[in-house]
């Protein structure tokens, strides 16, 4: 909990009922696409530059098609090149402006749906254990991953409403939310 910026830790604290304490907070960390379809991006690459080298070949050293391919061949590259880093950076904003969080009362996400950093409009998504009849783990060779505990949709809304993801120790986090399920709270807690 100690890299969560201070900033955020206030309004996590602001949102905490009486007796309510925090069992685990992490902030997603970023992740712009898994393994598979960075080597899918990198084998249609291969393949077309192999289709090029064959284009070439069959025409020989003909100057204007050579300038043509170079210009095409060019911006078929830095177009997807210059996307993926507008989404880095995106994906970066938005986790750097979402927290999750699990209390002895209820898993939290705290989050900013604005892509701007200085517009501070809140959402907050509470999970109380009657509400987490549902977890699935979703976790990567390196101990990474999600944790899906309520479904709504599957737009980008899901990514951060939908449960934890992109969390360190998810197989650690899965159980502390199996904790949670089996709380009996407080009568009026919520």
């Amino acid at each position: 909990m100690s890299d969560i910026p201070d900033p955020l830790q206030e309004l996590v604290n602001a949102q905490l009922m009486d007796d309510e304490t925090i069992q685990w907070m992490e902030q997603p960390f970023p992740v712009l696409f898994s393994e598979a379809v960075l080597l899918f991006i990198l084998g249609v690459y291969v393949v077309q530059l192999i289709v090029f080298f064959v284009i070439f070949a069959a025409n020989g050293t003909e100057v204007v098609f050579w300038d043509n391919l170079l210009g095409i061949s060019t911006l078929s590259l830095m177009m997807p090149v210059a996307c993926m880093i507008g989404a880095w950076k995106g994906i970066r904003i938005r986790c750097r402006q979402t927290i999750y969080v699990i209390t002895n009362f209820r898993a939290i996400i705290v989050w900013n749906p604005s892509l701007i950093l200085n517009v501070a409009i809140l959402n907050v998504t509470s999970y109380y254990p009657k509400e987490l009849s549902y977890v699935s783990r979703m976790q990567r060779a390196n101990g990474t991953g999600h944790l899906y505990f309520h479904t709504e949709s599957w737009r980008m809304e899901r990514w951060l409403k939908g449960g934890f993801m992109n969390i360190r120790h998810v197989k650690e986090v899965e159980r502390m939310l199996q904790e949670l399920k089996r709380t009996k709270l407080p009568e009026g807690s919520y």
